[in-house]
C-alpha cells in the first residue's frame, strides 16, 4: 500500500472478501482517482490485496479507513439521489 505525502481524494468504500489464502481487501486508491480527474490519461483506480492472516488486513484498514469520505450533514449523497430518483417517477405520472 502506498504512503505518499501528498493529498488525496477521499475513498467512499472498501470492501472485504474472504479467499481460499486468506482475504482480499479492494479499494480505490485515491491517489489515482484524484490523478484521474487533473489529468488527461486515466488508470484504473480499483485496487486488490490478499491477506494471509487478519493481523496483516488489519494494519492496512487501519491506514485506509481514515482516508474514507466522511458523513455530512451539509450534503447527503444517498438522500440527493432518492429525492431526485423520486421527482424523475413523479414527472413520469
Amino acid at each position: 500500500m502506498r504512503d505518499d505525502p501528498v493529498l488525496v481524494a477521499n475513498m467512499d468504500c472498501i470492501e472485504i472478501k474472504t479467499a481460499d489464502n486468506g482475504f482480499v481487501l479492494s479499494y480505490k486508491d485515491p491517489v489515482i482517482v484524484k490523478q484521474n480527474a487533473e489529468n488527461d490519461g486515466w488508470q484504473d483506480p480499483y485496487r486488490s490485496r490478499v491477506y494471509n492472516t487478519p493481523e496483516a488486513l488489519a494494519a492496512d484498514l487501519t491506514k485506509l479507513l481514515p482516508l474514507m469520505k466522511q458523513h455530512s450533514a451539509e450534503r447527503n449523497e444517498a438522500q440527493d439521489y432518492a429525492a431526485e430518483l423520486n421527482k424523475a417517477f413523479a414527472e413520469q405520472d
